[in-house]
């Protein structure tokens, strides 16, 4: 036998135990909540499970508290002048950062491109890139729209300079802004636009607890679907419906997956679907009164 086999089956002998003692207390649990006849493992097990499980119960929940106050706060270093965020933006000389924003890919390049009758993007129309970085989208919008004005926010000083050293379409404006700040939407949101882009922005706005999470990421989606004039775009991580759950990458940068569509579902104003590409997913809500009615373009 191997090393490998053997490492395994030694595994195996410390893991099976544990795996059946794990399966006898749900199992004790699920007979106690649904009020079925107890075998005598059961009985030995209602109660010391039940009380664990709501030991655990809580533990998770005061965790998933502590983790969204702390990373609430420690988003806004991570994006900050001394986050790790941008942190090789700055250093860089002019032909390194020229370089940069030259050979970045937009993840919206896809979607526009399969789903053109649904987004309706047009020359002339007007774009609002909400965390637009160091300038993936917008360097592609450019490219593609020479008549549209471009308009981009983010949290982080580096990457708007990079954005408005590099781009040279006339229409592009860049300035320092937080989605999560109502103050700011209400001025961001406050001219006519289009179409409003999220890439990668949606996953990291969260508040100090589960409930103001939930109240802000509706807040913010019910904004964006208020303002946009034909389209909004959320390229992200998408879950399953139910309440966020929130994973710890790194020291400073949490990220929150739950039901993005959910947030568009009682908006009648224009309708939602989800789609994937090979890099990321979206969900795209479109204000198209001809696709709406059934009508073709």
């Amino acid at each position: 036998m191997s090393s490998r086999g053997r490492r395994q089956r030694a595994w195996g002998i410390v893991l099976e135990p544990v795996l059946s003692l794990r399966i006898q207390w749900r199992d004790a649990l699920f007979v106690r909540r649904q009020g079925l006849a107890p075998s005598l493992a059961n009985r030995l097990l209602e109660y010391p499970a039940g009380a664990a499980d709501r030991l655990l119960r809580t533990l998770k929940e005061d965790s998933q508290s502590r983790i969204f106050a702390r990373f609430a706060q420690l988003h806004l270093r991570h994006y900050g002048p001394s986050g790790r965020g941008y942190q090789s933006v700055a250093p860089s000389n002019s032909d390194e950062r020229r370089a940069r924003y030259e050979g970045q890919h937009s993840r919206l390049e896809y979607f526009v491109d399969e789903f053109t009758d649904l987004l309706g993007y047009a020359n002339g129309d007007v774009f609002l890139d909400l965390g637009c970085g160091t300038g993936q989208n917008i360097r592609m919008l450019a490219a593609r729209f020479p008549a549209s004005r471009i308009i981009g926010y983010d949290l982080n000083a580096d990457a708007v300079s990079l954005v408005r050293e590099c781009e040279e379409h006339p229409g592009v404006s860049v300035a320092l802004g937080d989605i999560a700040d109502p103050a700011f939407r209400g001025v961001a949101l406050a001219e006519p636009v289009d179409h409003i882009i999220m890439s990668h922005v949606f996953s990291l706005v969260f508040g100090p607890s589960m409930e103001e999470t939930i109240a802000l990421r509706q807040g913010i989606i019910d904004d964006l679907v208020a303002s946009c004039g034909k389209s909004v775009v959320i390229l992200d991580s998408v879950g399953q419906p139910g309440p966020p759950v929130i994973t710890i990458e790194q020291r400073q940068r949490a990220t929150i997956t739950d039901d993005v569509m959910g947030y568009f579902a009682h908006h009648t104003s224009g309708r939602a679907l989800m789609a994937q590409s090979d890099r990321t997913r979206a969900v795209i809500f479109s204000k198209r009164r001809d696709l709406q009615s059934g009508g073709q373009q």
